[in-house]
């Protein structure tokens, strides 16, 4: 890799930490003034959509629309956030995945990550509505790390 390899990606870094940061302040705020239960409902519905209309382009581009074929296509947007994982558990109706590094786990709170999770339920939607997305740990909530699924709806 050259050095404007680097530089490159040193700066999406940079714009990634920066955006967290940015969603951080934002939900913080409107959490100190209206509190979660207004606040989160609010980001929700929104999010779902956004990340429905992604799920759909993203679909079209996947062969398998089983729980390997949209892990795969999600763990590829993860990267593009900086975030690193590794696969636990995987079959064709449901994956698992631990998130080993994530840019924003150092400065977010759990507030802050659940106003994302609906835009990632919506991908997985998106891509195939017989399979939902679900955060099964969360180190925002005091766990070791974060861990998610992808299953088949039941």
């Amino acid at each position: 890799m050259g050095r404007g390899f680097l530089r490159r990606k040193r700066r999406l870094e940079g714009v990634v930490e920066n955006w967290g940061r940015i969603h951080n302040a934002i939900i913080g705020e409107l959490v100190k003034a209206f509190g979660r239960e207004k606040v989160l409902p609010l980001f929700a519905a929104e999010l779902r959509n956004y990340g429905i209309k992604i799920g759909r382009e993203m679909g079209l581009e996947i062969r398998r629309k089983d729980a390997r074929g949209i892990a795969r296509a999600l763990v590829r947007l993860e990267k593009i956030y900086g975030m690193r994982g590794k696969i636990l558990e995987q079959d064709a109706d449901r994956v698992r995945r631990q998130i080993t590094r994530c840019p924003w786990s150092s400065f977010f709170f759990s507030e802050s990550c659940k106003a994302l999770l609906p835009w990632k339920e919506g991908i997985v939607e998106g891509m195939n509505p017989e399979f939902e997305f679900r955060m099964i740990k969360m180190k925002t909530k005091g766990d070791s790390v974060c861990l998610w699924e992808i299953a088949r709806r039941s």
